[in-house]
């Protein structure tokens, strides 16, 4: 059972939410072990930021597939729980991501541009990532509005709102690699994905 914390500014509704420990010893031990055979082509030369980095559920080995699927179904079960979400919640990603040294994110939200132009994915109403490991540098999430940084541990996962109430980055990561796990929710059913929700 995973421990939740609720990070927020006193003046503001909902927040960022916290849950150590969430996926099992035995499920984040059966991911790590497919790390290595991941193969991470799944988008296109062009794309120079994602290039390489992420691989979506339909294109995962099956016995990844088994772990990480049960999983989203979970966080989607939780994010009904913590933030009181009674209508049905869709996922459109799951994925597995990789960040390498000189990755990162400047500050953004997930479903609205900082500048109030068209953002490509305005359904996407939270956001979650789930921590694979550790023993790398660098690599932290941040939320300047709210003085937010939460450590990283392998196993937890974190959760917010995808609106500018929630402007987050990721600072670069120095030294290792970075893997997670991320998924983005929607109330909007054409948007749904057809992997487990």
């Amino acid at each position: 059972m995973s421990t939740g914390e609720f990070l927020h500014n006193r003046q503001i509704e909902p927040f960022v939410s916290l849950h150590k420990q969430f996926i099992s010893p035995a499920e984040h031990a059966g991911i790590m072990a497919q790390i290595p055979n991941i193969s991470w082509d799944c988008n296109l030369p062009t794309d120079n930021v994602w290039y390489n980095r992420y691989v979506h559920y339909q294109h995962m080995m099956p016995q990844l597939q088994a772990i990480v699927g049960p999983i989203r179904q979970r966080v989607r079960q939780q994010i009904q729980h913590d933030f009181g979400v009674t209508q049905p919640l869709y996922a459109d990603t799951l994925q597995i991501v990789r960040w390498v040294e000189g990755n990162m994110q400047h500050p953004h939200a997930d479903a609205e541009q900082l500048d109030g132009s068209a953002h490509p994915f305005p359904w996407r109403a939270y956001a979650s990532i789930i921590y694979l490991n550790d023993d790398f540098e660098g690599g932290q999430i941040y939320f300047p509005q709210h003085n937010l940084e939460p450590k990283i541990e392998p196993g937890i996962l974190a959760f917010f709102p995808g609106d500018r109430r929630f402007i987050h980055g990721v600072k670069p990561v120095t030294k290792g690699v970075r893997y997670t796990i991320a998924s983005f929710f929607t109330f909007d059913a054409s948007k749904y994905d057809g992997a487990p929700i």
